[in-house]
């Protein structure tokens, strides 16, 4: 292989593995702002749900004193419902914000380990085009 060719392929490999490197980290990067997104997109969902259960207390209230049953145990059970079912929702985005993590955390560490395979793949095509040189001192 010529000298000129050589310089070529090294400098065209150095590129390479610069590049895979960088795509590595920018993968890692977007990969904790979609998990911070989700995980705002939690906390909303998680209001929305109180803010909810609050109204359907107020109106749930509303009506039983209206009829004359503000001191019922109906309303009382009424209410027990309806904080059980926001609190069920609210588990149920817990959980999936949880689960979301992780699958961001093992994004990430398979952006990871493409920069690693990239290191490793611009290793391995010097070493390549040296080898096909005959020995490292003709470039």
């Amino acid at each position: 292989m010529a000298a000129g060719g050589m310089i070529l392929g090294v400098v065209g490999q150095a590129f390479g593995l610069i590049g895979g490197m960088k795509t590595a980290k920018a993968e890692k990067k977007a990969e904790k702002l979609r998990e911070a997104q989700m995980n705002l997109e939690a906390q909303r969902k998680k209001r929305e749900n109180i803010r909810s259960s609050l109204i359907s207390k107020a109106e749930v209230t509303s009506t039983a004193v209206a009829q004359g049953a503000g001191d019922s145990s109906a309303l009382e059970g009424g209410i027990a419902g309806i904080t059980q079912a926001a609190n069920r929702n609210n588990a149920a985005v817990e959980g999936d914000r949880q689960i979301g993590s992780a699958i961001f955390r093992q994004n990430a560490k398979a952006a990871k380990g493409r920069g690693i395979a990239a290191i490793g793949e611009g290793i391995s095509s010097f070493g390549s085009l040296f080898g096909q040189s005959g020995t490292f001192g003709s470039v």
